[in-house]
């Protein structure tokens, strides 16, 4: 039964020299009879065994049984995120110096690593295309929601909602006593409300809150963009806004602070999406939060109407 400071000996002896298969194995044995209990994990097999197997035919062999030996115990197998691609081209290098059971072995860890990553990158794709579509989808229902609480704020009566997947959304009015008031409710709710959802998320630390705040970047981006580009050929609300008495540098000013603000808030998100030195791992309860999410306001869309 190894004790801390024991354990810590023999990590100690281990970086050592990284590749002594024996340091390794007294390490792992270590950490599996730690004050009468076994704490290895996926973790440990790298730290131990990584240089080994990285150095030749015996080490991958060793870290391949410690594996199989982990899995035995606890049910936990390899994982891309424990198996770089320096490691994993060494363990493809060592099959052809194996014998039988420790290339069955090696060849295992390498089919779990290989089939990890492939779903890795469909958790990705749906993450991606599920977040892009629905803030899309939920940007044009949050921004037509804003118009239509315009008008009922106004004493307006609203004669249509428009959310068809397939169309541009707008909201018809039969009365609009207040038409500037109801045209600027649509951009300004449509960014004040993604914003307020994303930071109650974030203080309450909920996962996935970077996906709402994905959203709400590209709700300020959108809205910012349609009412300040949108003001130099009076196009759509911002052709709405100047024929009802706004200026055009209050276009611009709305635009220059919400276009900004959610590039702002995209930064540094991409490793969330798999981008970066994550290579395409994402979490797939996020990635399937989302395409539920898109689905459901696909159906709101379809439900809510079209022409």
């Amino acid at each position: 039964m190894a004790n801390d400071a024991e354990l810590a000996a023999l990590r100690s002896a281990l970086e050592e020299q990284p590749t002594d298969l024996d340091r390794a194995w007294q390490y792992w044995r270590g950490l599996g009879n730690w004050q009468g209990r076994d704490i290895r994990s996926g973790a440990d097999v790298v730290r131990a065994f990584r240089a080994a197997a990285v150095a030749g035919p015996g080490g991958a062999a060793a870290f391949a049984a410690a594996y199989s030996e982990l899995h035995a115990r606890s049910g936990e197998g390899p994982r891309p995120c424990f198996v770089d691609r320096e490691l994993q081209s060494a363990l493809s290098r060592s099959l052809a110096g194996l014998a039988d059971q420790d290339r069955q072995r090696v060849e295992w860890v390498l089919g779990c690593v290989t089939s990890g990553r492939s779903v890795a990158r469909v958790h990705q794709a749906v993450l991606v295309g599920s977040a892009v579509l629905g803030s899309w989808l939920g940007m044009q229902a949050v921004h037509e929601a804003g118009h239509v609480l315009g008008a009922r704020l106004t004493g307006g009566r609203v004669e249509r909602v428009v959310l068809h997947p397939l169309t541009i959304s707008r909201t018809d009015l039969a009365e609009n006593p207040r038409p500037l008031a109801v045209v600027w409710a649509g951009p300004v709710v449509g960014v004040a409300a993604p914003l307020l959802l994303w930071a109650v998320a974030a203080a309450g630390q909920v996962p996935g809150a970077f996906l709402l705040r994905f959203f709400a970047g590209f709700c300020l981006l959108t809205n910012g963009l349609y009412i300040g580009v949108g003001s130099l050929d009076r196009v759509g609300d911002a052709g709405d806004m100047l024929r009802h008495g706004s200026e055009p540098w209050q276009l611009w000013l709305f635009g220059a602070a919400a276009a900004p603000a959610g590039l702002w808030l995209w930064n540094r998100q991409g490793p969330h999406f798999g981008l970066g030195p994550v290579k395409g791992r994402v979490s797939g309860r996020a990635a399937y939060a989302a395409l539920g999410a898109c689905l459901a306001l696909l159906g709101l869309g379809l439900a809510v109407g079209g022409e």
